[in-house]
């Protein structure tokens, strides 16, 4: 039973860790929208940068939800040069996201950075875009059995480089 009770906890833990990077994640794109909108000269940039933050913490849709049909329509308005934009701050969002979700979920679930970036790009290979999601996702598990490991059985000898017999 005390066990189940660890892996439980452990797993909340790290389910609460993950949670916590999804928002630094909002947070940062939220600072980049706001500072995009108001360079492109958009009325209320600020509280449509909050909205579209916060819609990015939807997998897969997120901003561009919103950002997309945005400058689609922009375009079709004959407003060239703000549709234009807005698809740059687009891309801009996007490659934050695929770079800065490994690095600050691997940071704060506790599993390196490299780990992390490794299992998101293998998940993308495998599954497409979604991947990125199911990647981000997967370190939750990961952190749970490598803290269950070393809690469970000790450090593994091979990795820290000490011997028992030593």
């Amino acid at each position: 039973m005390k066990k189940i009770d660890l892996i439980i906890n452990e797993f909340y833990r790290s389910l609460k860790d993950y949670f916590k990077a999804l928002v630094i994640l909002m947070v940062i794109n939220g600072i980049i929208l706001a500072i995009g909108f108001k360079l492109i000269g958009i009325d209320l940039w600020w509280l449509k940068a909050l909205g579209i933050a916060l819609l990015d913490a939807i997998p897969m849709l997120g901003s561009g939800l919103i950002m997309i049909p945005w400058a689609i329509i922009k375009l079709a308005m004959g407003i060239p040069e703000q549709g234009m934009y807005l698809g740059i701050l687009y891309v801009i969002l996007v490659a934050v996201r695929l770079v800065g979700e490994p690095l600050i979920i691997g940071k704060k679930v506790g599993i390196s950075p490299l780990i992390s970036i490794g299992v998101t790009l293998v998940c993308i290979m495998a599954f497409g875009p979604v991947g990125a999601v199911i990647g981000g996702f997967l370190n939750v598990p990961l952190r749970v059995i490598w803290s269950l490991r070393e809690k469970l059985m000790g450090p593994d000898p091979e990795i820290t480089g000490k011997n028992e017999a030593s």
